[in-house]
């Protein structure tokens, strides 16, 4: 898609596999739960209807 954005989310243990990525523009890490993040997803989801936002998220 022209002019996505990927969001990617995993845990911050990975983030050093990932932060270098070209292909993510924004990494979102949470320690223990997946729950730690949901506000912050529950926003960029909004946003991202409006947007050409692409959040992915991984399950470990």
């Amino acid at each position: 898609m022209k002019n996505a954005e990927i969001h990617f989310v995993t845990k911050a243990s990975f983030k050093s596999t990932l932060e270098h990525n070209p292909y993510i523009d924004k990494l979102i890490t949470f320690e223990k739960d997946f729950k730690e993040v949901l506000p912050q997803l529950k926003k960029r989801i909004t946003i991202s209807l409006l947007t050409s936002t692409i959040i992915y998220a991984a399950r470990v």
